[in-house]
């Protein structure tokens, strides 16, 4: 009753004060507020200049916001989209900073009322700047369409067109990095984020869990995520100030290691990267597009991961040494816990033997003195 008498205009005053997720459960409680909570125009594409939107790391500018609207995008569903991509940064300080790449994985997939069926296919780019243990937020972002990327020799190599200005930004101690998605198919789904992988200067490169089976039972396949900058410099020397961002290469490279063989490339003789499709660019999309690529990131990525892994992937093989190493910290536990109980117990047999003796001391006393009393009568 109270909202009723509540004008629409000053419900969308409200609405401007509520995180994304209390306007959802807001919108579930009556027809009207359901219709004002998806008002694309009032709600929603304000929400795309916010931190709330989860592709970056800061707030995006009115130039990226209406390059995403012109692909295509509606602001509710890429906002609803990008909700478990949205970074979750440690502490304040040189060591908090880092924190997590996304805040959870998603268990199911993008239903089809937040599919953005309408908006072509493309790559968002942003770059920030990174230390080693301490992130700043992105300076620069770009979107590519997907038609524009050189897909053709996926997984061997993805080829993204950048051309960033460095603005300021020498790379040179802070270094890039970039945070990627891919739009697929209507599907926003993660394509890394640099600044959570090993490497130097301009590579970067992080194991990614693969679901392709391994020969061996006992091995593991993953994927290794290959990233080199193509970076432009004020001189031909390494270190120089950078002047451009030119572009980004990708490799995809999926690997098994066994007992025998330690590692083995077996891209090249089976592969669940090459079977998603009758060529790259096809692989390409249907990796991303079908949820592939939001399996294969590694769980260090996530706030929280509630995905059960596969048993011969990374993740699988560190969830299962970590539940050995529990299974053995118990076993421990137990054997430490009987240790005490048996000394316990001898201890308390002791005492009874104890008891025992001086009571048969007693005993030995009364019969020493009932025979010497006898020897008295005797006589």
């Amino acid at each position: 009753m109270a909202l009723s008498r509540i004008t629409d205009d000053v419900l969308l005053v409200i609405i401007d004060a509520l995180k994304m997720e209390d306007i959802i459960l807001l919108g579930a409680a009556s027809r009207r507020l359901r219709t004002i909570t998806t008002n694309e125009k009032r709600v929603w594409a304000p929400r795309l200049l916010t931190k709330e939107l989860g592709i970056a790391t800061s707030e995006l500018d009115p130039a990226t916001c209406a390059r995403l609207t012109s692909l295509g995008c509606t602001p509710r569903r890429l906002c609803l989209q990008s909700l478990p991509w949205r970074v979750v940064r440690g502490g304040s300080g040189e060591l908090g900073r880092k924190g997590k790449a996304y805040s959870w994985r998603p268990r199911d997939d993008v239903p089809a009322s937040l599919l953005l069926s309408a908006a072509q296919d493309f790559v968002f780019c942003e770059v920030y700047d990174s230390s080693g243990t301490y992130f700043s937020d992105g300076f620069a972002r770009k979107i590519v369409r997907l038609e524009d990327c050189d897909l053709t020799h996926f997984p061997d190599n993805v080829k993204i067109p950048l051309d960033i200005p460095a603005a300021g930004h020498p790379n040179i101690e802070p270094w890039y990095e970039v945070r990627l998605f891919a739009l697929v198919g209507g599907v926003l789904a993660p394509m890394g984020d640099t600044g959570h992988c090993e490497g130097e200067v301009n590579d970067r490169w992080q194991n990614w869990s693969s679901q392709l089976r391994p020969f061996d039972a006992h091995g593991h396949t993953y994927i290794n995520f290959n990233v080199a900058f193509d970076v432009e410099t004020e001189r031909d020397d390494d270190p120089s100030p950078a002047t451009n961002f030119r572009s980004l290469a990708i490799i995809f490279d999926e690997l098994e290691y066994d007992r025998h063989l330690d590692e083995m490339d077996i891209s090249k003789l089976r592969s669940h990267l090459r079977n998603l499709g009758c060529d790259g660019e096809l692989c390409f999309r249907n990796f991303f597009r079908r949820g592939h690529a939001i399996r294969a990131q590694p769980t260090q990525l996530f706030a929280t991961d509630s995905m059960t892994p596969l048993p011969f992937s990374l993740d699988g093989r560190s969830r299962d040494a970590a539940l050995r190493a529990a299974a053995r910290a118990a076993e421990l536990a137990a054997l430490c816990a009987a240790a005490r109980a048996a000394e316990a117990c001898a201890e308390a047999a002791e005492a009874t033997l104890r008891v025992a003796r001086a009571e048969h001391a007693v005993l030995a006393a009364e019969l020493g003195k009932m025979k010497a009393e006898l020897g008295l009568s005797l006589f």
